[in-house]
């Protein structure tokens, strides 16, 4: 081929007396020096050199694929958790997801595919087969084509940039599918922001049968069903008693390990005093002294005795006394009427304030005391003195006094009162060395340690008399002065019914009678919560509210999944960076990337040339050839 001609293309036989001509001479050529083409064809003045200055779409296009990253990870972050979006009825998670892992796709197909087309023109510097740039070009066009030049990868003869972006591109084909193993749907609950439920509590109890007789009460109908109850059957489910509102059966009322709210209740504790017990020495006539007796001290200097005979006789006493809060219930028992080893239990049942942490989940109500103070009474807190107004206070209300806090719909709240009357406070006394007002004729007494005080209506926690009076009357008919007794051989002992479930058939376990008094109190406290009030101008128990849950879809991230198409993007920049440092000598006008002009007016030097893809495939493989690159021409010159 002539000098004079420079940018020449060989072109396969075709039909015609002119193909023939051209069959003859082997090749076609097209000069590009004839004035008519030449007026086409512009002088290339600026070829600046310079790294990046020819790839200024692929960075681009690399830094709108991060960014098409950083829009996906920030959507999730927004939905994690979360119910699904409420967005039109096309638009969902998954085609936002999809949407962002296709704009990544597509960027990074930008960059792999130009560099690694810009290799197959770098890997001719030297000599080499002509079918490398087939594999080359194949891989720039997609995943099976970098597969196969993977296929062909020999570590001696590798160019490793172009592998690297064979790989990446292979990796970038499953985006779709591991972006889309980024989320999963599971049932969770959503916030009703239209609704609320209703926990019942109060801060008063002054429930009673009425006023028999001057300061004597009769037994409240729902207490004493409550107390036989609590005795006879375990503690049944109290969601329908104590909750309202919560429509879906899953309900919250503070968050999760945090107090819900306080209320006034009743406790109980239980301990075993056997070893208290002492053989009791009576004295008979003739200064004799019998020691088949048996002792217990207990109260405010009680004691009580009992024979210790071995043949029939009780198996179970019960007593009680008012050293506690309520009632303080004595149980004294062995397990045969022919055994010495008799037990004995104290139980003793008291007003206090429970703090609850509450939930309703699956339509069933979930309370956990977070913490219980013991209602203390008023002539402990404060000397009685002559004051008529806090003397008759503590008549009527014998349990009553203030805590420093309390709990308002799962909120802490601070009791500090105030020292003049407002809306929603309620006189009570505090504690105080200053000079106050104390008795009904006005004078002062600095002495008292006392002094009027004005607190929030949910911080004092008071139990009328006529309440206490009503459920230690229901209690002392069960437990005062009660038995069950051994029968007769083979026949069953007798007693009351609540006894006899306390005994249990020879069975009587500290654990048992501590679980059977537990769900007495949480019998009782069920009324008293339910049926609170003052009596007066409160007559009804408060509510706390709660949050009403929903079922409904949300969304949730397996977050190590986007390590993958994370690593992809950074494969990518690799990538990119590589070919900009390799190609940071080439003139921006000489880096022909994935350009078939590049290809059409390149020149191959060689002496046959093959006409069908069979002849084309063996001489490339045969035919080494390099990148001629001073002589102002396209030709690729065979080695």
């Amino acid at each position: 081929m002539e000098q004079s001609e420079p940018f020449m293309r060989s072109y396969p036989h075709s039909r015609g007396n002119s193909m023939n001509e051209m069959s003859e001479r082997g090749s076609a050529q097209v000069n590009l020096n004839d004035k008519t083409m030449q007026s086409h064809v512009h002088p290339v003045d600026d070829r600046r050199r310079g790294t990046g200055m020819g790839w200024t779409s692929e960075t681009c296009s690399y830094v709108i694929a991060s960014l098409a990253l950083g829009g996906l990870v920030a959507t999730l972050l927004v939905h994690q958790g979360k119910p699904l979006p409420q967005w039109p009825q096309l638009v969902t998670i998954n085609s936002i997801i999809s949407l962002f892992s296709l704009l990544m796709r597509a960027c990074i197909g930008v960059v792999l595919a130009e560099g690694i087309s810009q290799c197959k023109w770098n890997w001719y510097k030297k000599a080499d087969k002509l079918d490398h740039m087939e594999r080359l070009d194949s891989a720039s066009r997609g995943a099976w084509g970098s597969f196969t030049l993977l296929f062909h990868f020999r570590p001696r003869q590798a160019y490793y940039v172009a592998v690297l972006g064979a790989l990446t591109t292979i990796l970038a084909s499953l985006l779709g599918f591991f972006s889309q193993q980024l989320v999963q749907f599971q049932n969770c609950l959503e916030k009703n922001t239209t609704a609320s439920a209703n926990i019942m509590w109060t801060n008063t109890y002054a429930r009673s049968g009425g006023s028999i007789q001057n300061m004597v009460w009769a037994e409240y109908p729902p207490m004493v069903a409550a107390i036989n109850v609590g005795l006879l059957q375990s503690a049944g489910d109290p969601t329908n008693l104590l909750s309202s509102g919560c429509s879906t059966g899953n309900c919250t009322f503070s968050s999760a390990g945090n107090a819900s709210f306080s209320t006034m209740a009743i406790n109980h504790t239980c301990e075993d005093v056997s070893t208290s017990v002492y053989v009791f020495n009576q004295t008979m006539a003739g200064n004799l002294t019998v020691n088949d007796y048996l002792g217990l001290d207990y109260g405010n200097n009680n004691t009580f005795a009992w024979s210790n005979v071995t043949s029939g006789g009780n198996l179970l006493r019960s007593w009680t006394d008012s050293s506690s809060g309520l009632v303080s219930i004595y149980l004294l028992f062995r397990t045969s009427p022919y055994v010495f080893d008799w037990k004995i239990f104290n139980c003793s049942l008291f007003p206090t304030v429970n703090t609850y942490e509450a939930r309703i989940q699956d339509a069933k109500l979930k309370e956990r005391i977070i913490d219980s103070v013991p209602l203390q009474a008023m002539r402990t807190q404060f000397p009685m003195d002559d004051d008529y107004v806090l003397s008759n206070m503590a008549g009527f209300w014998p349990y009553r006094m203030v805590t420093d806090y309390t709990i308002r719909n799962g909120i802490r709240e601070s009791c500090e009162g105030s020292a003049t009357n407002a809306s929603g406070l309620i006189m009570f006394p505090k504690s105080s060395e200053e000079p106050t007002f104390v008795n009904a004729t006005g004078h002062t007494n600095p002495s008292a340690g006392w002094k009027w005080w004005f607190y929030p209506e949910e911080c004092i926690w008071s139990i009328h008399l006529a309440s206490l009076q009503s459920m230690a009357s229901t209690l002392n008919g069960i437990f005062d002065d009660e038995k069950v007794d051994a029968g007769h051989k083979g026949a069953p002992a007798s007693g009351s019914a609540q006894l006899q479930v306390l005994y249990n058939g020879n069975n009587m376990t500290f654990d048992g009678v501590d679980q059977r008094m537990k769900d007495l109190a949480t019998q009782m406290t069920t009324i008293v919560r339910t049926n609170g009030g003052d009596g007066t101008l409160k007559n009804a128990s408060d509510n706390a509210e709660g949050i009403i849950w929903t079922n409904t879809t949300c969304v949730y991230v397996h977050w190590r999944w986007i390590s993958f198409p994370a690593a992809t993007l950074g494969l990518t920049g690799l990538f990119l960076v590589w070919i900009l440092f390799e190609n940071r000598g080439v003139e921006k006008d000489r880096l022909w990337k994935s350009s078939f002009l590049a290809a059409l007016f390149c020149e191959v030097e060689m002496h046959q040339r093959p006409v069908g893809k069979k002849e084309m495939s063996s001489m490339a493989k045969s035919t080494s050839v390099s990148l001629e690159e001073n002589s102002g021409r396209l030709r690729l010159v065979a080695g």
